[in-house]
């Protein structure tokens, strides 16, 4: 498919990582598959290692996919996900640690010890039907939906089982956010010690011309995330820049198709009343409805886009104008014969992100293709998603960061100057002042109020303390003993906001680990402290914007 992720100012995969670099191999992960599908969330954590190949030049650990075992009921999905990574052809190209198994069982005959110890990453797309009202259901039926029965026996297997995975990726339908199902969900997931980030994205946000919203949590078995389970994300992750206009849809078409007979759309359909309210396409539009599993056999908007041809029939010759900018005459439609199409399984399938070396075996019928399709995952943003929740987080960062360091570290130091905060030292951008990019920062999380309790103030436990001026609560905190206040630096003015943000160091050395932003409410003869948000991963983030160098030796 047509790769237009940009990260930093690279295409997402166009970057090459050197290859005299050394690899120092990380802990191996492990993957629990379930409701597999055709392999769609297996594909994904594949291109998010690749990412990590190709955008970490000076990090010398680098995570590899060991085992992958998944579980799905579907015969045609299970025969298809063998085909691409079970069969000889496959095993050609995997390495040779890494071992795989499909399994055609139900999630809910599951036992503990199946699953106890057996991975650190689970990933899982739930059946949507019971968050959703298309079709035949005219209302939600939510967890008294038997088709719900597999992620309640996730649920209880994640409450039973002593080794649980590090990290689990759960995707499905916008109803599901919050649905009595989703509740279940969210409080297995926080009384089992993790914490979680939701996002709801479609993949037009990253410059693929199809809309397909879904609804993605990420979550880890640590605080990582304690900062981000109030609320679902709706932005594309800050590390990701979208490509700034969506790409075409002809950039995702077969060329000099042979056969596009069995494709087209029947004239008994255009005879049709409802044929008027089709959805219809052109190469040139840079939109396409949601593709489900009834495309090709129910026609209607609601299962997906129909492609509008030339006189020719063919892709690449005759120009058709944008449907969306020029409409079309739809009070004939008998008038199209011909000239309305289907779009192909392997256009679909590079929409959906998939590598074009992945294939769906010719004995499965082409509606069968539809439907496996239709039911699968848009790869491209989820691998956007894994590299976020494997590469990103802090269950690596004390290895990333001291890889980071060692590339990158000049003699930097952050220091009060003129009001402001600046970088001294850092690659490329020396004494580049900072509070700008702190703001940044600061709009991009989303604010959290930890409960206040009366008590003598640190800024560690949040606490009431008595009405004080900023000069004076900075002085107070600083003065406290090395116990109790060592990791307060700074605090300052951001202009503009009422605020303040603490510069915070997590280690002896006093290394940057943190900022927090922290939002102080005077009223009567008390003053409110609130933690907002807390940036972990400081080198990450300034890189995540634009800045290269490490931030060291505050005081």
């Amino acid at each position: 498919m047509k790769q237009n992720l940009q990260l930093g100012s690279e295409k997402y995969g166009a970057k090459e990582k050197d290859e005299a670099s050394t690899i120092h191999p990380f802990p191996e992960l492990s993957m629990l598959e379930f409701f597999s599908g055709i392999g769609g969330m297996r594909i994904a954590v594949e291109s998010a290692l690749k990412w990590q190949h190709r955008h970490t030049d000076s990090v010398t650990t680098i995570l590899q996919l060991s085992t992958c075992r998944a579980y799905d009921i579907s015969l045609h999905a299970n025969y298809c996900y063998e085909h691409n990574f079970l069969n000889q052809r496959s095993h050609q190209q995997q390495p040779a640690s890494n071992k795989s198994e499909v399994s055609t069982k139900l999630v809910e005959h599951l036992k503990p010890e199946d699953v106890d110890g057996k991975a650190n990453l689970w990933t899982m797309s739930p059946p949507c039907q019971p968050f959703t009202t298309n079709g035949k259901n005219k209302r939600c039926l939510d967890k008294e939906d038997k088709r719900c029965d597999g992620l309640k026996s996730l649920i209880r297997l994640l409450h039973n089982i002593q080794h649980k995975p590090q990290w689990i990726l759960l995707e499905n339908v916008q109803g599901f956010a919050n649905s009595n199902m989703g509740q279940d969900w969210y409080d297995c997931l926080q009384q089992n010690g993790y914490t979680y980030k939701s996002y709801l994205l479609s993949p037009v946000q990253f410059g693929i011309p199809n809309h397909r919203l879904r609804f993605y949590v990420l979550a880890e078995r640590s605080n990582r995330f304690e900062a981000e389970s109030c609320g679902v994300c709706k932005e594309i992750p800050s590390f990701v820049t979208a490509s700034p206009t969506t790409h075409s849809v002809g950039e995702y078409l077969e060329q000099n198709m042979e056969d596009v007979s069995r494709f087209l759309v029947p004239d008994s359909v255009l005879s049709k009343e409802f044929a008027k309210n089709l959805g219809i396409v052109s190469p040139a539009d840079t939109a396409t409805h949601c593709f489900t599993a009834g495309y090709g056999r129910i026609y209607h908007r609601s299962t997906g886009s129909l492609l509008l041809l030339g006189d020719s029939k063919d892709n690449s010759t005759i120009f058709v104008p944008a449907v969306a900018e020029v409409p079309i005459d739809r009070s004939k439609m008998s008038e199209y014969s011909g000239k309305l199409r289907r779009f192909t399984p392997r256009e679909l399938l590079s929409l959906f992100g998939f590598p074009q070396q992945f294939e769906i075996p010719g004995e499965i019928s082409l509606e069968h293709h539809y439907k496996l399709i239709g039911n699968s995952i848009n790869v491209a943003v989820v691998t956007m998603l894994l590299v976020e929740l494997l590469l990103l987080g802090k269950a690596k960062d004390h290895e990333t960061t001291a890889a980071l360091e060692k590339s990158t570290r000049t003699s930097g130091q952050i220091c009060p100057h003129a009001g402001k905060l600046t970088i001294g030292g850092t690659k490329g951008h020396i004494e580049e002042e900072i509070d700008g990019i702190l703001l940044k920062l600061y709009d991009q999380f989303r604010w959290k109020s930890i409960p206040n309790c009366t008590g003598r103030y640190t800024c560690r436990d949040h606490q009431l303390v008595s009405r004080l001026s900023p000069v004076e609560l900075l002085e107070r905190t600083q003065a406290l003993p090395p116990s109790e206040s060592s990791w307060v630096v700074h605090a300052f003015d951001l202009p503009g906001r009422p605020d303040r943000v603490l510069v915070t160091p997590t280690d002896a050395d006093k290394s940057v680990g943190l900022i927090t932003f922290v939002k102080i409410q005077e009223d009567g003869d008390m003053t409110y402290v609130h933690t907002l948000n807390t940036v972990s991963g400081f080198q990450r983030k300034l890189e995540a914007i634009g800045i290269q160098g490490l931030v060291e030796n505050i005081i």
